[in-house]
């Protein structure tokens, strides 16, 4: 059955000391950080899992064992439905996006080499590489985001040597709407030899991704945010080119199968899950990614996009706001400052009018630089979701003309 669009969430109580907006709902803007609200299948999916098969998936041959397993094993199916991936196993479940590139970049340069990454990776990526390089362990090097498909590739062309290993790109950045192609950038490397490694964290959902199209070595992805699910789950998904003897294990301990061996088993998933999975997070994801797939990702992305350039095109209109590469479209995330106030007292005067957005550097000073906010302290981030409406979106433009228009 269709899922309705039109489902929203329950007003909430504004924070203390803050007037509420009026009894209005609350307006959720900050779905590049987790999505919200969720499916309601999703809530209900999660609540079943620890109400009626909370068993401990692969550590048992028990009914509830048994049927935990099976909901993890459809999770992986989905996954790699989503993403193009040849096989299930070739889906490893993680706490989140972060922990999966650094599963994934740690294993890529267990040897050493040279590393290029965009200058709109999130910390989630520049963190992991910049202490690898701080250690001497890989030379880094970053490659800009400057204009057409063909400059990007050219760019990293230009920077590749015979040392290197490794090359990420952040498909969607998290606070302006900056693309890369990853398809002619995954081509390049496997031209060239390269392990490429795709940050899907802003477009899983809501973008069309196939792992072969782009001849990734793997993509990492939260399962909280585009794909609708609960925090505390993430996807690590490798691609047909990834050998079992090129990754290295982040975690050691039990698995569930070959209990006997000393080491870790040397086939996917299980090489890369060690310990107890999150069922009750991978159940209610289980159920994002059925919310996904029959609306399509295509379809969400087109929705939020338009919410996006109406907003900007509607704060555009209003004196000492600035939109920070306004003529950029295709996402569902645009950044903005207004003239005379910080980013931070903005975010606050949102929120007391029942508006959530984020302020800041959200984790990614790299694309603050590369946009001309970080000197600003960041900006206001406004992330629409596939749940947001033109009246959210009202809500914001209202409250932007009441601050900055004297009446």
């Amino acid at each position: 059955m269709k899922r309705s669009s039109n489902y929203r969430h329950a007003p909430v109580q504004s924070r203390p000391n803050v007037p509420p907006p009026a009894s209005a709902p609350l307006v959720y803007l900050d779905n590049a950080a987790t999505s919200f609200p969720k499916p309601p299948e999703v809530v209900r999916e999660t609540a079943r899992a620890l109400a009626e098969y909370g068993g401990n998936p692969g550590r048992g041959s028990h009914a509830l064992s048994r049927r935990a397993a099976e909901k993890v094993g459809e999770a992986r199916e989905l996954a790699a439905q989503i993403f193009g991936a040849s096989k299930p196993e070739n889906v490893v479940f993680t706490h989140n996006a972060t922990e999966a590139l650094n599963m994934a970049i740690f294993s890529a340069t267990k040897n050493g080499g040279h590393v290029l990454i965009s200058d709109i990776e999130h910390n989630s990526v520049y963190r992991p590489v910049s202490k690898l390089a701080s250690d001497g362990k890989i030379a880094l090097e970053i490659y800009p985001s400057v204009g057409s498909s063909e400059n990007i590739v050219r760019g990293i062309a230009e920077r590749i040597r015979n040392d290197t290993v490794l090359v990420v790109a952040c498909h969607k950045s998290n606070i302006v709407p900056i693309t890369l192609p990853i398809n002619e950038i995954g081509a390049l490397c496997r031209d060239r030899g390269i392990k490429f490694v795709v940050d899907a964290s802003q477009s899983a959902g809501n973008t069309d991704i196939d792992i072969k199209k782009c001849s990734a070595w793997a993509i990492c992805a939260p399962g909280h945010k585009g794909l609708c699910g609960p925090q505390g789950v993430g996807l690590l998904v490798f691609g047909e080119n990834a050998r079992i003897s090129e990754i290295e294990p982040f975690y050691f301990g039990g698995s569930g199968p070959s209990s006997f061996e000393r080491e870790m088993p040397n086939v996917l998933p299980h090489r890369m899950e060690a310990g107890t999975l999150p069922t009750p997070a991978i159940a209610g994801l289980c159920e994002g990614m059925k919310y996904v797939i029959e609306r399509t990702p295509s379809d969400i992305g087109r929705h939020e996009s338009a919410l996006v350039e109406y907003t900007k095109s509607e704060l555009s209109k209003l004196p000492r706001v600035k939109i920070y590469m306004f003529s950029e479209k295709g996402a569902g995330v645009f950044l903005f400052n207004v003239d005379g106030i910080s980013c931070q007292e903005l975010a606050h005067y949102l929120d007391g009018r029942g508006i959530c957005v984020r302020s800041g550097l959200h984790c990614a000073p790299l694309a603050h630089r590369r946009v001309g906010s970080y000197n600003s302290g960041g900006g206001v981030r406004v992330s629409f979701g596939p749940f947001s409406v033109r009246g959210d979106a009202d809500r914001l433009i209202l409250a932007i003309r009441e601050l900055v228009i004297q009446k």
